[in-house]
């Protein structure tokens, strides 16, 4: 079976990505495969305008 592929692959320090694409005559794919990230600090949240202890 003849089908056109093309392959986007982009990495950095902390992630990587790659999505295949597949053109056929009568069939398009699209697959997206995974993304990697490293976490490096823990999410900060806002002060409650009441206090520490709100409920």
């Amino acid at each position: 079976m003849n089908a056109n592929q093309q392959r986007i692959t982009t990495y950095g320090t902390d992630f990587y990505t790659t999505t295949n694409y597949i053109y056929e005559t009568d069939v398009f794919l699209l697959n997206f495969n995974f993304k990697l990230n490293k976490l490096t600090s823990k999410a900060k949240l806002p002060n409650s305008e009441i206090g520490e202890k709100e409920f």
